[in-house]
């Protein structure tokens, strides 16, 4: 739905208009490597179909609205692209093995580790999508390959992760998911003579910049979580912020906070602070005051911050 708005849009406003399509149109080929002429090999009814699938029919409604209303359209096939700015937890292989590796996990490889893939790092695909976007020519319609023309192992993914790291990373094998691909590598003859573009970062520099960006995005997260605040216990004082409440009479707050419409004052814009006196043998709270079962939560005002004493606080 979103690539059929999207081209209506491009029709409606004489736009050019880019589809990120993937290599998994191609499915788990039976041609290898893979030019953009191969029509794939995709199970329409696996676990992996929807995406596979998705990108096609995306592309046949590129397609269409070019042959029908003459949209300038560019689509443009992405091979493994990985680098800096990735999520942590996105699921791809690049970024999975740099985080078990900086994380001291063994790596976890689906399969004997033979399955191939074509490697890219993300500036190359840039420099790609933007040669494609200013490409002129009576075919810039058809699509194009961008990916690295060698396909690397994920064992000797593994052993390159190994050598930026500085040491050796031990694996666990796992059953291969149904429906992944065996081998994937680009033909980029196409890209290279249309385009004038081929990738120039090379596998052990782009997993240079990723494991950078990676372990500062580990050690922040390890700073974040060291100065969380202590459990109670620790201190004997504890501040906490108590949510306000609405009810038919009025607003009030649990505990000591009480604001009704009978007071001079405008509601109060504040939650109630509680006091708790802590001990080593007696943790528990003081009683709150019973809440009306007609009451019921309606905002908590939070400031993001536990006041632990007159000059330390903590922020969440």
């Amino acid at each position: 739905m979103g690539a059929l708005n999207m081209l209506g849009m491009s029709k409606r406003v004489h736009a050019r208009i880019l589809q990120a399509s993937t290599s998994e149109v191609y499915g788990d080929p039976a041609v290898h490597p893979q030019p953009e002429e191969y029509w794939g090999n995709v199970n329409p009814i696996g676990l992996r179909s929807c995406y596979d699938e998705g990108k096609r029919i995306a592309e046949t409604l590129m397609m269409d609205y070019h042959h029908q209303n003459n949209v300038d359209i560019r689509i443009i096939r992405i091979f493994n692209t990985y680098g800096p700015r990735m999520a942590v937890g996105d699921g791809r292989v690049v970024s999975n093995f740099v985080v078990q590796a900086l994380q001291g996990k063994p790596l976890t490889v689906y399969g004997d580790g033979s399955q191939t893939r074509s490697f890219l790092f993300v500036s190359d695909l840039i420099d790609g999508m933007v040669r494609l976007m200013n490409y002129e020519g009576d075919d810039a319609h058809e699509p194009v390959n961008v990916g690295s023309p060698h396909e690397t192992t994920m064992l000797n993914l593994v052993q390159t992760l190994g050598k930026v790291i500085g040491r050796d990373l031990e694996i666990i094998h796992k059953p291969l998911p149904p429906d992944d691909p065996v081998r994937r590598c680009a033909v980029t003859d196409r890209a290279r003579q249309r385009l004038g573009w081929k990738p120039t970062v090379s596998l052990e520099e782009g997993l240079s910049k990723t494991v950078a960006f990676f372990r500062q995005i580990l050690d922040t997260r390890q700073r974040i979580n060291s100065l969380r605040c202590p459990r109670p216990f620790r201190k004997w004082r504890r501040f906490r912020l108590i949510p306000r409440w609405r009810s038919p009479m009025g607003w009030k707050g649990r505990g000591s906070a009480h604001a009704s419409r009978n007071e001079k004052n405008s509601r109060p814009r504040i939650a109630a602070v509680q006091h708790f006196q802590l001990s080593p043998s007696s943790v528990q709270p003081k009683a709150a005051a019973p809440v009306a079962s007609r009451i019921r939560p309606f905002r908590c005002v939070f400031a993001g911050y536990v006041f632990l004493n007159a000059t330390e606080t903590c922020r969440y």
